[in-house]
């Protein structure tokens, strides 16, 4: 299981610009090999798709998707190791996002679709 959580954010007020540093915390007891992806799921109230039109662009996508479906690469975030032990926390990577209406910011839902360790000392062969 993985926890988000964000360091303070910056707000570019003439280029409507939000930057976001976001974090992931191995919250499961299981080492987790990277690089890990994030994905903006969609955007919207929570209760539908009350918002969703004023959703913000993505500027800085690893895919280059500028709105749902946009990932995110935590490679470089996890270290040289590129792992992530149980209770350990990433480094951040900064989401930008050209709002709107900065009154007015869709919730964000992120998922991602999370990769186990199974060992390090040996590779499996294939049967």
């Amino acid at each position: 299981m993985i926890e988000f959580s964000a360091d303070p954010s910056q707000y570019d007020e003439s280029g409507r610009i939000l930057e976001l540093p976001l974090r992931v915390r191995n919250a499961s007891a299981r080492m987790l090999v990277g690089p890990l992806v994030l994905w903006i799921k969609e955007f919207g109230s929570g209760l539908g798709s009350d918002f969703r039109a004023l959703a913000p662009a993505v500027l800085n996508a690893s895919n280059g998707v500028s709105g749902e479906g946009a990932t995110f690469v935590f490679a470089e975030a996890l270290g040289t190791a590129r792992t992530l032990r149980p209770g350990e926390t990433s480094g951040a990577i900064v989401l930008r996002l050209r709002l709107q209406d900065p009154l007015q910011v869709p919730n964000m839902r992120l998922t991602h679709p999370g990769r186990r360790h199974r060992s390090l000392s040996r590779a499996r062969s294939p049967r």
